[in-house]
């Protein structure tokens, strides 16, 4: 008797979570919500000057936050947690971990895109103009990385949805 269930795939749960992750994901740029953006591009002086002064601020902070990690015992942990949790989540036909690993992974993908994006602002120290194009590629980035997460999460959600209830008989590993 299962109490509890792991079926992720199948789960209104699963599905309102991936909304909701890359949601916040794509509407928060920098730290920012997006409308704030749309406001001071039609004019709002008072939004331009606070987004002038946060985001230059957010984006200090985001590279002090990575500034203290020895990047090289970073990269092989990350490595192989990433790799170990894909042996078992594909190998070993774990669907919750499968269905994890389709959500948070490429969430790693959007914290390097923050990282590269605060790099240039603090670099470059921009006005509003050139701070609103450098924030609205930083949007495009992460909405495209969403966008393909979404799509490959809900191409294999089906797959393994058609496999268990048996429409597919046909297994990708032994």
């Amino acid at each position: 008797m299962d109490y509890i269930e792991f079926s992720s795939f199948s789960s209104i749960w699963y599905w309102l979570g991936v909304l909701v992750v890359w949601t916040a994901a794509t509407h928060r740029t920098m730290g920012v919500p997006f409308y704030y953006w749309i406001l001071a591009r039609r004019g709002d002086d008072y939004m331009r000057y606070y987004l002038e002064q946060l985001v230059p601020e957010n984006a200090n902070l985001t590279l002090k936050m990575y500034q203290g990690a020895s990047w090289v015992a970073f990269a092989a942990s990350a490595s192989f947690l990433v790799t170990t949790w894909g042996v078992l989540a594909f190998y070993y036909q774990s669907e919750i971990l499968q269905a994890l690993f389709f959500l948070l992974v490429p969430l790693s993908g959007v914290a390097v895109i923050r990282y590269q994006f605060a790099r240039i602002i603090t670099k470059t120290n921009p006005k509003f103009d050139d701070l609103y194009r450098v924030m609205y590629r930083f949007r495009l980035y992460t909405m495209l990385l969403a966008a393909a997460s979404i799509f490959l999460t809900t191409f294999w959600g089906m797959w393994v949805n058609m496999v268990n209830s048996g429409i597919l008989s046909v297994s990708i590993l032994p």
